[in-house]
């Protein structure tokens, strides 16, 4: 309430006046320095306000300051009687501040103040850009604006920007004033002058791969006073597109009116679009031509060979259509593409236009890559339809080669259906129909002595409307195969059905390796019986004619025979390729003696050779040991591994009495055949060809030599004995 003018001026007011008036001074409770302080002087004389008073503030005690950085201001009271003053202080400061009437009477009035301390400093969070796609790539934008008493700063500081929540959000450390060590998680930036908003500023960039709101906390470094601030950033789920490309008709006439057409199927995040998309179709290759007249195509962008269409919905699915025609026999590639979202990766598919004929013809190799010796010959098969199905009466294909092959036809294949005007250069075969695949055919053999690539083609005689046919061949350089064969064992294996002679093939190719396996036949002539256990034994072996697949032993292509005679006498082992006829075969006599000694040994093999060397996997050993032909009782048998590299005796077998090195000695025991055996099992961690050499003690002090074989351990277990 004020007092009513009067018309009449007043006296001043005296010292006598004093009591009449009434000053109170109050100010706000503690502060930390960045926000101001505001002290209020109330004055009043008796009931009545008092305006227009000036009033002189004061800090008596303390070091806090009014803006202008003075102890003491003055400041006059308004229509209310009430005068304001704000003020400062930096440090952790208490003190008392004095107000009085600058007039007579000197009324005053005290008040004490507080302040928790602080540097001067205030940061504030800002939100420049928020609520971008959580692609990875678009990002939001924090600024922190830094004031230093409310003011500019004197010097740049550095702003730390790190994330409440928000695993998958990443800061941008290549943006401008980013500091070093700053990561992905954790970004310190240095404040800078922005002359648009006149503030110190630092900017903080981020992008997420995951819609979410994102907590971002600043604070300034090295001022743990100033409170953190915190602002909350979007990032809106990123819409993915994929488009897909089906045919929906194919193989269509080439007659520039029947079509194909394909379907581009659109998604949106997986599922259904939330609003129609574009598909762009082009031609890559071929010269079919889009029909534009069709529903949705957007007519202003589209064109012969480009072609525009709106999705729309049918059967749960956004679908656009295209289709085209062609007037050549031809296959065409077609693109699709989302237009307007060039990150969405497009799709081809192959569409083919059939040749508008009666008769159609295809042709693929019955053999290829025969070798060039001018007798082994590659065939390649013509396919000939009529409206799609079989001939209504034969026809003459046509076979010839490109120009400058060396390549000659067999004019004598296939018999009775060679026409008499073929040549070695051009052939005419009619068709017959092939009851086994239901198809007519007309077949074309061809030999060269160049090694070389031969392209035949083919077409139908008397037919030019109907599509020639093309199809590439190989010729290899001739090869040559060698066999070798000979004796792996001593001669005069004893003839007791028990000890086996071991022969050894040889077969190379060209001088070096075989270009894959090839197939050994032995045969026996005289006295005796193959072995046929072995992994590389195939069907079709007797104990007369053994068929053996060669391996590589790491230096050679290899197969062996192992083979016992019940008699003594002379056994002629043949060796034969019989898949290549023109190579010499090979023999070698083998004899068996007589058992004339008393003591016997004969050492086998229970396990399929080629055994991998794995470290576990095992060779099992067995010696048969005789007296007179009779079983002897009981002695110890003594194995040796010769020349192995890692091969190592299971001495935790049973009637194991001993071992050292690559020596174990044994006790023989009855099995159940009633003989005396010995057993031993070995392992291998090298792929290698191991000896084993066994012998008894009275064997050898009659003149024996140890019984020996080779044993095989692979790389897979499937190489042979």
């Amino acid at each position: 309430m004020t007092k009513p003018q009067e018309s009449l001026p007043l006296a001043p007011a005296g010292e006598a006046d004093a009591a009449y008036y009434n000053l109170w001074l109050r100010i706000d409770g503690v502060k930390d320095g960045v926000m101001t302080n505001q002290a209020c002087a109330k004055l009043a004389f008796g009931e009545w306000l008092e305006p227009g008073e000036p009033i002189v503030f004061e800090i008596i005690s303390g070091s806090a300051v009014f803006e202008d950085g003075s102890q003491k201001k003055i400041a006059t009271t308004d229509s209310f009687g009430l005068a304001t003053l704000t003020f400062a202080d930096t440090n952790t400061d208490s003190g008392e501040m004095l107000a009085t009437m600058q007039n007579d009477p000197s009324v005053s009035s005290k008040a004490p103040y507080a302040f928790t301390g602080s540097t001067g400093y205030n940061l504030v969070l800002l939100s420049i850009k928020d609520g971008e796609p959580a692609d990875g790539t678009s990002e939001d934008q924090g600024r922190a604006v830094v004031t230093h008493n409310g003011g500019a700063l004197q010097a740049a500081q550095v702003v730390q920007f790190q994330f409440e929540n928000g695993a998958s959000a990443r800061f941008d450390v290549s943006r401008p004033d980013v500091q070093p060590g700053s990561t992905d998680t954790v970004l310190q930036v240095k404040t800078h002058f922005d002359a648009s908003s006149g503030h110190d500023i630092a900017d903080a960039w981020l992008t997420d791969e995951v819609g979410e709101t994102v907590t971002v906390e600043a604070s300034l470094v090295g001022d743990t006073a100033l409170t953190p601030q915190t602002l909350d950033f979007r990032f809106i789920a990123s819409q993915t597109y994929e488009i897909a490309l089906n045919a929906l008709t194919d193989g269509q006439p080439a007659d520039g009116n029947a079509e194909d057409a394909a379907r581009a199927v659109v998604t949106q995040n997986g599922g259904a679009l939330t609003e129609p998309q574009i598909a762009k179709f082009e031609f890559m290759s071929g010269a079919a031509s889009f029909d534009i007249t069709k529903p949705n195509v957007v007519q202003s962008l589209s064109d012969s060979r480009t072609l525009y269409v709106t999705t729309h919905s049918e059967k749960g699915q956004d679908i656009a259509d295209a289709c085209f025609s062609d007037t050549q026999a031809e296959k065409v590639e077609v693109r699709a593409f989302l237009y307007n979202h060039p990150e969405v990766k497009p799709k081809t598919l192959d569409f083919t236009f059939a040749t508008n004929e009666t008769y159609h013809l295809g042709l693929s190799s019955l053999t290829d890559n025969q070798p060039a010796d001018g007798n082994s010959e590659n065939a390649g098969q013509a396919v000939v339809t009529e409206n799609g199905g079989r001939l209504t009466q034969p026809q003459i294909v046509r076979f010839e080669f490109d120009s400058g092959t060396s390549a000659r036809f067999d004019t004598t294949k296939p018999a009775g259906y060679v026409q008499p005007n073929s040549s070695s250069t051009v052939l005419y075969v009619k068709t017959h129909f092939d009851n086994d695949a239901q198809e007519d055919i007309a077949e074309a053999c061809f030999a060269d002595n160049v090694a070389e690539a031969v392209t035949l083609t083919a077409c139908l005689d008397g037919q030019p409307q109907t599509q020639p046919q093309t199809q590439g061949f190989e010729f290899t350089a001739p090869r040559t195969y060698f066999l070798g064969l000979s004796s792996m064992t001593p001669d005069g294996v004893p003839a007791d059905g028990i000890s086996e002679n071991m022969a050894q093939a040889i077969v190379s190719c060209n001088g070096s390796g075989l270009p894959g396996p090839q197939t050994v036949k032995f045969e026996l002539q005289g006295e005796g019986a193959f072995d046929m256990r072995g992994a590389d034994v195939l069907p079709g072996s007797t104990g007369s004619t053994l068929y053996v697949k060669t391996h590589n032993d790491g230096r050679q292509d290899v197969a062996y025979a192992y083979f016992t005679a019940p008699w003594s006498g002379t056994t002629t082992l043949q060796a034969s390729l019989p898949d290549h006829p023109k190579v010499e075969g090979r023999s070698v006599d083998f004899t068996f003696r007589s058992p004339s000694w008393p003591y016997a040994i004969a050492l086998s093999s229970l396990t399929l050779d080629g055994v991998p060397a794995d470290g576990k996997s095992e060779n099992h050993a067995q010696v048969v040991v005789t007296y007179g032909g009779k079983p002897m009782g009981h002695t110890l048998v003594t194995f040796e591994l010769d020349g192995a590299w890692a091969a190592k005796f299971d001495t935790d077998k049973p009637y194991v009495q001993s071992s050292s090195g690559n020596t174990m000695t044994v006790s023989t025991y009855v099995d159940e055949q009633g003989r005396d055996v010995a057993d031993a099992f070995f392992t291998d961690t090298s792929a290698e060809r191991v000896m084993l050499k066994a012998s008894f003690p009275e064997y050898i002090q009659q003149g024996g030599s140890p019984a020996w074989r080779y044993f095989f351990f692979s790389t897979n277990g499937d190489e042979p004995r």
